[in-house]
């Protein structure tokens, strides 16, 4: 930590605090919206040196906290911003309740120092990797993000570590704020999102401009303009926005696009990516994508989205990125081009070079053919590499139409009792040789929670590396949060660094389990276990994503030697993974079912092994010859980067019969549907000047802030179709491609008609046309009603026709929520009961042993020691009881953690072993200090207690406590955090 910098005076201007400078006669657009702004301070900001992070702290805090904190600024002056912020904390009296492992993870100060360095170094290209300065390290790491409030305020966030992008490396992690704009503002508030986020931005008089949005996000960049004294100056060291859009996708050099197209690939500067090699610029090559044509003289792209790296590419890759083998294929961005590369063995070449699909790959141009390219867009930037998943998963999609084209319908009812039955099983094994580490590996298995570990610790590049944290989908923002909080909060999911407790469910049960406690002599890891088997039991009964065993999922790649016939793929893992009737194998090969989702057709196609393609794995191979290419019939989809699961599971294959090919073509009249926004760059470039184009392309750049619900209602209206008029019917075929086309219409320049999508939403209405698999709670209150009364109308209650016959996911939740609730009272009754449980001699005897020896001794200073223990721990007890009140559940995860963390923390501060008399050191008072916990919890919380035990003692010293069972039950192994938390079970053993 730097040391604190002496205090010393600051000339600031005169004048009242916080003064809003005068507007003059600026225009409506160029109004200011404040993201931090007084005169003083920034004064201050602008003549010394004061730490970004200081910056953005006093930003969030507020105008309330700029008179206390103006004079304290000059003590930060010339420091890290590391360092600054840690002393800034401790000004505030901001104590923190991170662990050093968790600060690691998210803290992004000395990051930001190691970038401001290397930009210092190389102010245009320090940050793009590939720095012989800085070797390993490249930069955009930090996040700089904010809220749009109700009241049309930016509500500015902690800064955190997150994952990198191209624009972020090439121009530095400060010059770029994003904005996030909730849904109950998104949605439901008739705002012209556009007009206000063309107005300028300002933080302590730098001027941030909106250049791109999508979904939720708003994206700032930091200008060549300041704002001061009411008036915006220039500021010569940086772009102006039409600039940075001229590097990013310059408009003159692709004006023969569609503007809406354009806008959508500024998208290709944001992808989340990591840094490869920089290539040479003539080492970066095209090649024409293939063609074929039907006998109805349609064309189909049959390479659509997938070029070529040579050997000695993926080599340095491996090299570079740390990998064990050599990668077959790629997704990634460089030079203008996106999608997929893939490894061609026959290009013997020794420098790393690549060849782009024309015109399939090529998104942008950035240069003219005698023109230099800017080394930032000569360097790979790197987005997933190939690999496979297995088992693949059925969506509730997939599963409809399986079941519509012959599947039947009793496989899938006889998958989900499987399935619940095998979850029931392996949590609720308690006996038998290795019952407890076939628990821990089950456990470990329904929350992947060694790959959430590492995904929790790898927020910069977890998706490279292929990490899966499934608990992100549960994670959702606190949008009721106190917004005037800038204390520190944990981050979900971390285990507490005092108490040693986990965060999530399945980690604790592992933790617990493998100190030596066994459910059936433990409540307190019965309970947790309960937890887990009522939250699978509950996924299970409503997720409907059922495994497949015998199915994986990867990347589909196209055929580059052109060996595979029509409807033929090849598929090999690099791993003997793939289960089979016979054992586990690296190749399938016979019938196969390939789908991907969104699914609208899957296809029945043919596995085979060709030796040309032995090199290629990790991958689904599909044929280059026929008439149209494989992925066209499973949803339009292509190969720059769509993943593909197959299914070799016969009992699914054999009755499949593939639907007729019309369901993979548009019908007829989807093109009345819609209104084509046909505007091309050039007519903007055309008929503007200057100085208003970037006004007229931010109308584009922003464009999707002005429809955000339209995917979502037409692809509601999809699911209803099918419910009510069947899955074949014209209306869903119709509706499946509408919601399609708008999904695609950011860059066709499709745009629904306001009168189809009123009838659709009108014909297709959520209250009158339930479904009852999605539906079910909602359903079960008015199953019996012909109408319900809903925001003042009466709603009349469509019915499924009776001629349709049971729909299938209607079928499978049926048995799901009968086997569900089943299983739980089962388990309630047979494996869940904690009222014969004794207490565990084990964690009672440190406190006893002591207290019979002072007894026996009748040591006072003993006794009084023991007692001081005692009384911190009650004090503790009462106000964790007071935080765990009724409304704690409903917190949000992190504020859970943190009011656990600041009782455990408080529980860990005393007594110290200069507090007592006899105790001398702190491993001796921890250990019997939570031996008492587990004491008062058992046998002293009369008489508030309504059960025999509670979790205080384990949210408190969980780490203790299996400390002591493991000295107890012997022999043992200390292990260290870190490495204990990359131990995983071996499956054989």
């Amino acid at each position: 930590m730097t040391s604190r910098a002496p205090k010393r005076p600051l000339e600031s201007p005169k004048g009242p605090p916080n003064k809003i400078p005068r507007l003059g006669s600026l225009g409506v657009q160029d109004t200011p919206i404040f993201l931090a702004q007084d005169e003083e301070i920034q004064e201050i900001f602008s003549t010394v040196p004061v730490p970004f992070a200081i910056k953005w702290e006093v930003a969030r805090l507020g105008k309330e906290h700029y008179d206390r904190i103006r004079s304290e600024l000059a003590a930060y002056i010339d420091m890290s911003n590391y360092g600054a912020f840690a002393q800034f904390e401790h000004d505030q009296d901001k104590s923190t309740l991170l662990s050093e492992k968790e600060k690691a993870a998210i803290s992004p100060w000395t990051e930001l120092d190691q970038e401001e360095l290397a930009f210092k170094q190389d102010a245009d290209y320090g940050g793009i990797g590939n720095n012989s300065a800085f070797p390993d390290w490249y930069g955009g790491k930090v996040d700089l993000r904010g809220t749009l409030q109700k009241n049309m305020s930016i509500k500015l966030e902690m800064c955190t570590l997150g994952p990198s992008n191209k624009a972020k490396r090439r121009f530095g992690s400060k010059s770029f704020i994003r904005i996030k704009i909730p849904d109950n503002l998104r949605f439901h508030q008739n705002t012209d999102f556009v007009s206000f986020f063309k107005h300028p931005f300002v933080f302590w008089g730098s001027v941030f401009r909106a250049f791109y949005a999508k979904d939720d996000s708003v994206f700032l960049y930091l200008t060549n303009e300041t704002y001061e004294n009411g008036a915006f100056k220039k500021h010569p060291e940086r772009l102006p926005l039409y600039s940075f859009v001229e590097w990013a996708n310059p408009p003159e050099l692709n004006k023969n696009q569609k503007a809406c197209k354009w806008s959508s690939r500024m998208a290709l500067i944001l992808s989340n990516s990591v840094p490869g090699p920089r290539l040479l610029q003539p080492n970066i090559s095209t090649i024409p994508d293939i063609i074929s044509i039907s006998d109805s003289k349609e064309e189909s792209n049959m390479t659509d989205g997938c070029g070529v790296a040579n050997l000695a590419l993926q080599k340095v890759i491996r090299d570079q990125i740390g990998l064990q083998e050599i990668p077959t294929a790629f997704q990634c961005r460089v030079a203008g081009g996106k999608g997929m590369l893939l490894l061609d063995r026959n290009w013997l070449c020794n420098s790393p070079s690549l060849s782009l699909r024309n015109p399939s790959q090529i998104k942008i141009q950035y240069i003219r053919a005698t023109e230099a390219m800017d080394p930032s867009h000569l360097t790979l930037d790197l987005l997933r590499f190939a690999q496979v998943k297995t088992p693949g998963r059925l969506s509730a999609e997939v599963i409809i139409n399986l079941e519509y084209n012959g599947v039947p319908a009793q496989h899938f009812v006889d998958l989900s009792k499987q399935a619940m039955t095998d979850l029931v099983t392996s949590l609720t094994t308690w006996e038998g040789k290795d019952a407890m580490f076939n628990l821990w590996r089950s456990v470990e298995r329904t929350e992947c929670v060694v790959s959430a570990r590492r995904s929790r610790e790898s927020v910069t590049d977890g998706r490279l590396k292929g990490f899966m944290d499934l608990k992100e989908d549960d994670m959702k923002d606190d949008e009721n949060a106190d917004n005037d909080k800038t204390d520190q909060h944990s981050s979900a999911w971390w285990p507490d660094p005092v108490s040693g407790c986990p965060s999530s469910l399945a980690e604790t049960v592992m933790t617990v389990l493998d100190a030596g406690f066994m459910p059936q002599g433990c409540p307190y890891l019965m309970d947790k276990l309960k937890q887990v088997l009522k939250y699978q039991i509950n996924h299970l009964m409503n997720k409907f994503r059922f495994e497949i065993e015998q199915s994986a999922t990867a990347f589909a790649v196209p055929d580059i030697y052109g060996v595979l016939g029509p409807d033929e793929i090849h598929f090999k893992s690099s791993r003997r993974e793939f289960l089979t009737p016979d054992g586990h194998y690296d190749l399938i090969i016979g019938d196969v079912l390939i789908t991907r989702s969104p699914c609208k057709v899957p296809s029945d196609v043919k596995a085979v092994s060709h030796p040309d393609l032995s090199g290629l794995v990790d991958v689904v191979v599909c044929s280059v010859t026929g008439p149209r290419r494989l992925l066209d019939y499973l949803g339009t989809g292509d190969y720059d980067g769509d993943r593909v699961t197959v299914i070799w599971d016969q009992v699914l294959v054999k009755p499949y019969e593939n639907a007729n090919d019309e369901f993979s073509l548009p019908p007829a009249g989807l093109d009345d549907c819609f209104e084509l926004q046909d505007e091309m760059v050039s007519d903007i470039l055309n008929n503007s000047r200057r100085s208003d184009r970037t006004d007229r392309l931010q109308n584009y750049l922003l464009g999707s802030l002005r429809t955000p619900s339209i995917v979502g209602e037409m692809s509601s209206c999809h699911d209803r179709a099918v419910y009510y008029e069947g899955y074949g019917h014209p209306e869903a075929h119709k509706l499946a491609y509408v919601t399609t086309t708008v999904l695609d219409g950011a860059k066709s320049g499709h745009k629904i008609k306001a009168d189809v999508q009123k009838t659709y939403k009108t014909k297709y209405d959520k209250e009158e046309c339930p479904l009852r698999w999605k539906e079910e709670r909602k359903v079960d209150q008015r199953d019996k009603q012909q109408f319900v009364s809903h925001s003042n109308r009466v709603v009349h209650l469509r019915k499924r026709p009776k001629e349709l016959g049971p729909f299938i996911m209607d079928t499978i939740q049926e048995t799901t929520l009968k086997d569900g609730r089943e299983w739980l009272l089962k388990a309630e009754k047979e494996f869940f009961r904690t009222s014969s449980i004794k207490p565990d001699e084990d964690l009672l005897e440190p406190y006893k042993y002591v207290k019979r020896v002072a007894d026996e001794r009748q040591d006072a200073n003993y006794l009084s020691d023991l007692e001081l223990i005692a009384k911190h721990v009650r004090s503790v007890y009462r106000k964790y009881s007071q935080k765990k009140g009724t409304s704690f559940s409903n917190k949000h995860i992190v504020h859970r953690q943190d009011d656990l963390r600041s009782c455990s923390k408080e529980f860990a501060s005393f007594p110290k072993p200069e507090d007592l008399k006899t105790i001398m050191d702190n491993a001796t008072i921890a250990r019997l200090r939570a031996s008492y916990a587990y004491h008062f919890d058992v046998f002293e919380r009369e008489p508030e207690r309504s059960v025999r035990w509670s979790r205080f003692p384990w949210d408190m010293a969980l780490r203790e406590l299996c400390a002591i069972k493991v000295r107890a039950l012997g022999p043992w192994k200390a292990s260290t955090q870190s490495f204990y938390e990359r131990f995983k079970l071996a499956k054989n053993w």
